[in-house]
């Protein structure tokens, strides 16, 4: 092998490493924050969840001027207050419409009983996680151009 290819191979097998590294959280600065976000729920209880027949995702959002939650559970918009500081997070308590529709009624009630058993929350790239001390409760998608 002649100096010039050594050289070569020297620049090449460095650059080819660091471009095959993970991008995922290496610059946590970066991430998405939650507040001021809306968040489209994706998972429930382990559980994917599509969009109701009504066409309306269910989401909530976290706004940072008045620290409230405001969102809507797939029949229902539902408000409240929440407090959080660094990953842990407390929301409620809610309050939310009072219609009824049958084919989410089940969703619903789980939602508000996720969102009042948070403890935490973990926000890795785009996604929102929240949770109680033992599992994951509900995996949300940021949702953009809706504010």
């Amino acid at each position: 092998m002649n100096f010039n290819n050594l050289i070569g191979l020297m620049l090449f097998v460095p650059l080819f490493f660091i471009s095959c590294t993970s991008s995922e959280n290496t610059n946590p600065g970066t991430s998405v924050p939650l507040e001021n976000t809306r968040w489209k729920l994706n998972t429930l209880n382990g559980k994917k969840i599509f969009t109701p027949e009504s066409g309306k995702d269910i989401f909530i959002r976290f706004s940072s001027a008045d620290k409230r939650a405001n969102g809507f559970a797939g029949c229902n918009t539902f408000f409240g207050t929440y407090k959080s500081d660094k990953n842990k997070i407390a929301i409620g308590p809610l309050a939310s419409t009072e219609m009824f529709c049958e084919a989410m009624m089940q969703t619903e009630t789980e939602f508000f009983k996720a969102l009042s058993t948070t403890i935490k929350f973990k926000i890795k790239g785009n996604y929102l996680q929240l949770y109680d001390s033992a599992k994951m409760l509900a995996k949300f998608e940021m949702i953009t151009g809706t504010e």
